[in-house]
């Protein structure tokens, strides 16, 4: 691979049919098939084997390609890049999404 190259390999969630308790909601309660997905960059800048177990969701993926291409984040990106999160240590405790509430609780260090 060239040296200018970027590879993002990420998944979409699972699942969840009758494993608890029967068909709820698209993706409620919260359990690790909702949950967890693989999310791998691989750059030139990023050091190779490098693991950080923190929590990102998919619209921080935009931000970070933008960044990792040297361009400028768009003033209306709200969402926070990947390398930013890791960066500055923000540390991202929680997330739910669940009809119209909405929180995040987010702690920098």
């Amino acid at each position: 691979m060239p040296n200018r190259t970027l590879v993002i390999f990420l998944s979409d969630h699972g699942e969840i049919l009758t494993e608890y308790g029967g068909l709820l909601f698209h993706n409620f309660p919260p359990c690790p098939e909702t949950v967890y997905v693989p999310l791998a960059i691989i750059h030139p800048n990023v050091e190779r084997g490098f693991i950080k177990n923190i929590v990102v969701r998919h619209v921080d993926v935009f931000p970070t390609v933008i960044q990792m291409l040297g361009f400028k984040l768009p003033i209306f990106t709200e969402r926070l890049s990947i390398i930013d999160i890791l960066s500055k240590n923000i540390e991202v405790y929680g997330f739910n999404w669940y009809r119209r509430c909405r929180f995040k609780i987010t702690t920098s260090v």
